[in-house]
């Protein structure tokens, strides 16, 4: 058993023996100058919590704390990386665990960089070997329980985005290989969403989990840079650390065969105004300071389309989502669900796509511009399946209660306690329906199985309240 003596900040901590101990998790932390972090170091940088602890630069433990990475010591700040093993700590019950961060990311990277024998980077790294080297002795001392990634600001061009998948890939069954198990939880970082060229990779690691086994993408959607451009602040660093913490207790749990990470439970998206937290606006980072409002835990959009679209701060695959919705006169919206950034081939632009549960006001159609046929009536998947004879939508001003289960391709849109929508997306029929409407245009639609929940301005009044979601 290895015993650790942890004094104060900065002391190391000894190790006796070199039997791993079941109770130490060790988390591997790779990429480049996000991963090692360039956020400002401040009073939440020393949390001194002798469970949590890191490998430093001479590969000692050592209590951990910001800046963890050592790549480039004049600029080094905060990154995900400590948030990320607090918030670890936090999902870990048994107070025996021990946390231990294995920082190794290097700035300026590219993902070509970390491969076995690369030359050396800046004339002192050698990201990948060196990376391995640490991992390695890390192991004589406790159990590798993750793998966290953020990295390719370095190939965010065209013809570098295309070949970053099937790299990663590659390099994610290097690491498994080194931990011993190819089934390690791999979490990888979206790039900030602020500029384009970013956006490529990120699109890119949406396929991640389709392609790699027990992978997850943590949204960076919402965060902002440090004033440079490039760099997460150091709150936005620390957001995105607990989202991959998030990520990848989900991927632990779903490996253990317990399902996810609420234990199924309901949990709330929308109850009272704190739960605005949840949501996060289109046009700023956090939720929008007008067009939305919250009264008698009343979640209400306003006329006008000066709030914007809201999304939910991660993504949801199989699930339930339920919730309450009143329609004002001549209200046109909708709850949409499975929401990408997705190429449309007409017009060769990313644009923010997914299936919509469509709310509208049935009883005065004729005054709604666009409104076609029953397919784009409250409760249709908007454009591709219209509403069965089990509809029954209550007046103007009356709250109607909906669902939406999602679970493999088995998708259903429910109201007022009725099934009024159901579809399989792996059949001829879904495909033929699709290639009917405008959603054509993107190659992706439909195929995704994973996406952000969004509440949609479109320039109308509608109220929400009781936005509850549960994981199947």
């Amino acid at each position: 058993m290895v015993l650790f003596l942890l004094l104060s900040v900065g002391t190391t901590v000894k190790t006796l023996g070199n039997t791993p101990d079941e109770n130490f998790h060790l988390y591997l932390l790779v990429g480049q100058s996000n991963m090692a972090g360039r956020g400002e170091v401040d009073s939440q940088s020393y949390p001194n919590n002798p469970r949590l602890i890191m490998l430093n630069e001479q590969n000692e433990w050592v209590a951990a704390q910001d800046p963890l990475h050592f790549d480039k010591p004049n600029v080094v700040g905060v990154g995900p990386g400590l948030a990320f093993g607090q918030k670890m700590l936090e999902y870990e019950r048994d107070s025996k665990v021990k946390i231990g961060l294995i920082p190794c990311a290097v700035g300026g990277t590219t993902i070509d960089m970390w491969q076995p024998g690369v030359d050396a980077y800046d004339g002192a790294y050698y990201p990948y070997d060196d990376a391995i080297k640490r991992l390695r002795a890390a192991m004589k001392d406790g159990v590798v329980k993750g793998i966290v990634w953020h990295q390719g600001e370095g190939d965010s061009s065209k013809e570098k985005a295309e070949a970053y998948i099937d790299k990663l890939a590659k390099l994610i069954e290097m690491f498994r290989e080194e931990a011993g198990c190819s089934k390690v939880p791999f979490v990888a970082g979206e790039l900030g969403y602020y500029r384009d060229n970013y956006k490529l990779i990120n699109i890119k690691l949406q396929s991640l989990p389709t392609v790699v086994a027990n992978t997850s993408v943590a949204t960076s959607i919402g965060l902002t840079h440090n004033g440079d451009g490039t760099h997460l602040d150091s709150e936005s660093s620390r957001k995105l650390g607990e989202r991959m913490a998030t990520s990848m207790r989900e991927l632990q749990l779903r490996l253990a065969g317990r399902g996810p990470a609420y234990g199924g439970k309901w949990m709330p998206l929308f109850e009272t105004a704190k739960d605005t937290v949840n949501w996060h606006s289109n046009k700023a980072t956090p939720f929008p300071n007008q067009g939305w409002s919250v009264k008698s835990k009343e979640l209400i959009l306003f006329e006008g389309r000066k709030g914007g679209d809201i999304f939910t701060k991660r993504k949801f695959s199989d699930f339930e989502l339920e919730l309450d919705f009143k329609m004002t006169r001549l209200v046109n919206s909708g709850v949409k669900y499975f929401v990408n950034q997705i190429e449309n081939s007409d017009n060769q632009r990313m644009e923010w796509i997914g299936f919509e549960y469509q709310i509208i006001d049935d009883f005065h159609q004729d005054e709604i511009r666009g409104f076609d046929d029953e397919k784009g009536s409250t409760a249709a998947l908007y454009l591709i399946y219209a509403p069965n004879e089990n509809k029954k939508l209550k007046p103007l001003g009356q709250w109607n209660s909906m669902k939406i289960r999602v679970q493999g391709n088995n998708v259903e849109h429910w109201l007022n306690g009725e099934k009024v929508v159901s579809m399989d997306l792996g059949s001829e029929d879904f495909s033929k329906r699709v290639g009917e409407t405008k959603f054509k245009a993107y190659k992706e639609f439909g195929k995704k199985r994973e996406g952000f929940l969004l509440l949609q301005d479109h320039g109308s009044q509608v109220h929400y309240r009781n936005i509850m979601i549960r994981e199947l």
